[in-house]
């Protein structure tokens, strides 16, 4: 409750700017987290690194790599080591105005490996699985210095052996308020669920696309989460982002983890 009023305070007591202002920045100067474009600008590069290092389950890291060839259109993918994923992105809409939708569908991650059975009258079978799916979301800048950010994501895991599916799905809804133009906090609510079949991932992440933190923390050991998450972004410069999060799970195992990101851009 304390977040929640200090981010409400925030909102009707930090004037950065009108909310039919569009930011005057020089070159090099941070964009506020409330008015960040859903989408990179065109021809825009960035690589984002999120690493969960600090308490319940697995050790989470997350990398992304985003192109953006036109103003509605976004490509990613990451590194793990290989390019394991290829995700196309679109949006459509004004922040200040109706708000920006914007949906994505693709890859979401590429498995090859081995599984060693423990029944030793099986021989090690060759697994190839892969992750696909797609999600819409809303953004949109309210006032002076607040925008709201809601998703719903579902993903499907397929695999060459039928019994290491699992299809899972996440909602959040999340507010960022902006404290200063190079510093900003989000505070948000998430849900998600394993729909069919069981969970085989470590740890299904769904990524939060040029955000920082991670949505849930659904893992091998809890296949449903709901979750609250606190992060602070600080921007010095126009390319480059610091990330601190603590995702924690409230139901139905209490969990927490904490970890720190950085972005950059060209």
């Amino acid at each position: 409750m304390r977040l929640l009023a200090l981010a409400l305070l925030a909102v009707l007591a930090a004037p950065v700017w009108a909310a039919d202002d569009t930011p005057k920045l020089t070159f090099g100067q941070p964009v506020p987290l409330s008015r960040r474009p859903v989408l990179l600008r065109p021809l825009g590069f960035e690589v984002d690194l999120r690493y969960g290092l600090v308490g319940s389950g697995p050790t989470r890291f997350i990398n992304d790599i985003r192109f953006a060839p036109l103003d509605w259109l976004e490509l990613r993918s990451s590194l793990g080591p290989y390019p394991d994923s290829l995700i196309v992105r679109l949006a459509f809409g004004e922040l200040t105005s109706l708000g920006t939708f914007s949906v994505d569908a693709g890859l979401f991650r590429l498995d090859l490996g081995l599984r060693l059975n423990p029944d030793e009258r099986d021989a090690v079978k060759g697994i190839i699985a892969g992750n696909v799916g797609g999600g819409i979301a809303y953004d949109r800048t309210l006032g002076r210095v607040f925008r709201v950010h809601g998703k719903a994501r579902i993903q499907q895991r397929y695999s060459t052996d039928d019994g290491f599916s699992q299809t899972v799905a996440m909602a959040a809804l999340y507010g960022d308020v902006d404290f200063a133009q190079y510093f900003g906090c989000t505070v948000g609510l998430g849900y998600g669920q394993l729909v069919a079949g069981k969970v085989h991932d470590l740890s299904v992440d769904f990524d939060e696309i040029g955000r920082t933190g991670f949505s849930t923390m659904i893992d091998q050991e809890t296949d449903r989460s709901a979750t609250l998450m606190l992060g602070m972004t600080y921007a010095r410069t126009e390319s480059f982002d610091v990330d601190v999060f603590a995702t924690t799970r409230y139901w139905p195992d209490p969990g927490m983890l904490f970890g720190a990101g950085l972005r950059w851009r060209l």
